[in-house]
């Protein structure tokens, strides 16, 4: 549902799953909680984003399960950051990091640090944004988890156009289009497009930039 579905199906599909185990403080609650926060996230469903993401929490917590803890973790980081708390945000991000590491789950760690960087990019740093990002990227490419490098890079490429390095902006935003293409990751080819057409823009590009 992640890549192919509609997140207010995935929706549909987590709330009948816990109406199935109301109550149950089991790690496929969690789980279930887990996946409905990511697709709230995905819907825009702020209050549910936050409600699944402290329930999951609160169980992994029970149980003991560390590496429970760090997506909920993230997405409360999300949540906080959306409401402007990038204060709270920041302490979520970096205990998902922590956690992440005593757990061998690098990947995680480099999904905090990508959100860590869209923070702060929010915030007007850009230039530790971009920081973020690569650092982001670089543990992606460690761990091949090659989605999530398309991602950073094309993320990168729109912070580095704003900071005005454009021809690195250009080559990072190919770059990740060329890798999302690849793998035919859908979403990514869509944030790769936007990005080399607004690029495109802001030089002499724009009839090409529409076709984009």
């Amino acid at each position: 549902w992640w890549e192919r579905g509609h997140s207010r199906e995935g929706l549909r599909w987590v709330e009948a799953a816990l109406e199935r185990n109301e109550g149950e403080r089991t790690k496929e609650r969690a789980d279930v909680l887990a996946a409905g926060a990511m697709f709230a996230f995905r819907a825009g469903a702020q209050e549910k984003l936050r409600a699944y993401a402290d329930e999951s929490l609160a169980i992994a917590r029970e149980r003991g399960d560390t590496r429970g803890e760090i997506w909920p973790l993230i997405f409360l980081g999300i949540w906080s950051g959306q409401v402007g708390d990038y204060v709270q945000s920041e302490r979520h991000y970096e205990e998902a990091i922590a956690l992440a590491r005593s757990t061998d789950t690098r990947e995680l760690v480099a999904s905090a640090f990508n959100n860590l960087a869209i923070n702060a990019t929010a915030q007007g740093d850009l230039e530790k944004a971009a920081s973020l990002f690569e650092e982001a990227r670089t543990i992606s490419q460690e761990v091949g988890a090659l989605e999530d490098v398309a991602i950073e890079t094309i993320n990168l490429a729109e912070c580095l156009h704003v900071i005005g390095r454009i021809d690195k902006a250009a080559a990072a935003a190919r770059e990740g289009l060329s890798l999302a293409r690849e793998l035919a990751s859908g979403r990514a080819v869509l944030l790769g497009l936007t990005q080399v057409a607004a690029i495109r823009c802001a030089g002499e590009g724009g009839s090409e930039a529409a076709k984009l």
